[in-house]
């Protein structure tokens, strides 16, 4: 079997991450898996470009960014019909196919004649423009009068409506099915457009082998954290996305008694650290974006917590990576964290975007060194269970296959 994925990037970002696993895992397995990709920062290996823009792209590009409306502009998406790598697959799994490098128009021509699947990372196939609703639900019955034309990817004109319609047009005789990584996802398709597909749940998996615990003292010493601190992670790639939270967490430390700030130190993992964080009488360590994944792992084991403000997720690829790592998670009880995050057992979860809550919460796991120690270990137990590479990738084949009901006994290598 010959599988192609596509997405804007091959390795940077949540989904690119996550369709780099499931490639991976499926190679292992001895599928012949490939990737197509806009933006490729990897060593190429099974990795091909998606096809040159033509030179009217570039023009019709200006008229695109006026408008907002980008990708239906794109012509040198129907070049992919030329490309050998997209001839010989049998299946062509779609991952996230906004931010103006990929024309879905193009999709019903392309896929004559071969299996189709679309990985749903947040929500953008199924509304009329943005990649998270908030509280509007009017993409369940065609959008219009869209209540936040500004939120990603902006509108300069509503057209949400007529984006909605093409989408549905599109993708609706196209797919085989519809892959989503949690339990809320999966609720969502099903009162979209897309419900009346095939609906895979099958979350992400990674490689438990590369994130595991490593020794907290050695990784401190690694980062030059004192051993007395409590160490309390964060992690996002665009830290002034008001999705992330950011701005609630500040908040959540500020609401701590000096006496607690004093001895916490934020350990960040991106480009930038939350704005205000340097006021809070912490100490502030930030490590950049690590995309390298045994030196990402020995980042988490230092922690001795991992908080996610996320006010929207989908899924929540951090969460799983630090809790593999064996390092408990306190998030809002939001979207697909809750599935990794249970309460009490491998974490803590709180009112959506109560900073105060949040607060409570992390002062819990500072003043129960040996809950947080428990909680870690079951959120290790919980990963290593459900998450398992391997087995993600064996219940995608199936699909793939056209067996989404193999007993788990027959999905072998």
């Amino acid at each position: 079997m010959r599988v192609v994925h596509i997405n804007e990037f091959d390795q940077l970002g949540g989904a690119a991450t996550a369709m780099w696993r499931l490639h991976t895992g499926l190679r292992r397995l001895g599928v012949a898996s490939s990737i197509l990709a806009a933006r490729i920062q990897g060593d190429g290996t099974d990795t091909y470009p998606l096809p040159r823009w033509r030179w009217r792209d570039y023009q019709l590009a200006r008229l695109g960014r006026w408008l907002r409306f980008p990708d239906v502009f794109i012509t040198s998406t129907f070049d992919l019909a030329r490309e050998k790598v997209f001839q010989e697959a049998e299946v062509v799994h779609l991952h996230n196919l906004h931010h103006g490098y990929f024309n879905y128009l193009a999709l019903p021509k392309l896929l004559r004649g071969k299996r189709a699947f679309l990985t749903l990372h947040d929500m953008w196939a199924i509304t009329g423009h943005c990649t998270y609703s908030t509280d509007c639900t009017r993409w369940q019955t065609g959008c219009g009068r869209c209540p936040y034309p500004k939120v990603y990817p902006a509108m300069r004109f509503d057209t949400s409506r007529l984006e909605w319609h093409m989408k549905r047009r599109v993708l609706t005789p196209t797919l085989a099915g519809v892959f989503v990584l949690s339990r809320w996802m999966e609720a969502v398709v099903k009162a979209s457009f897309l419900g009346g597909l095939p609906v895979h749940r099958i979350p992400s998996g990674l490689d438990t082998e590369v994130y595991r615990p490593y020794d907290k003292s050695a990784c401190r010493q690694l980062l030059g954290i004192p051993e007395a601190q409590f160490v309390l992670m964060f992690a996002a790639m665009n830290v002034t996305d008001p999705r992330k939270g950011s701005d609630l967490l500040i908040a959540a430390l500020r609401a701590l008694p000096p006496a607690y700030r004093q001895r916490l130190t934020l350990l960040v993992l991106g480009d930038t650290v939350p704005e205000g964080c340097r006021e809070l009488e912490s100490r502030m360590l930030l490590v950049g974006r690590i995309t390298h994944d045994h030196l990402k792992a020995r980042v988490y084991s230092a922690a001795d917590v991992f908080v996610s403000p996320a006010r929207e997720e989908a899924f929540g690829l951090v969460l799983q990576e630090a809790m593999a790592c064996g390092v408990p998670c306190i998030s809002f009880e939001v979207g697909g964290m809750p599935d990794l995050v249970r309460h009490g057992k491998t974490g803590l979860t709180v009112e959506p975007g109560c900073a105060a809550r949040l607060a409570a919460a992390i002062r819990q796991v500072m003043d129960a060194p040996d809950q947080c120690l428990a909680l870690g270990q079951a959120a290790r137990a919980l990963v290593v269970d459900e998450y398992d590479l391997l087995q993600q990738a064996r219940r995608c084949r199936a699909v793939y296959e056209g067996q989404p009901d193999l007993p788990a006994a027959q999905l072998s290598d």
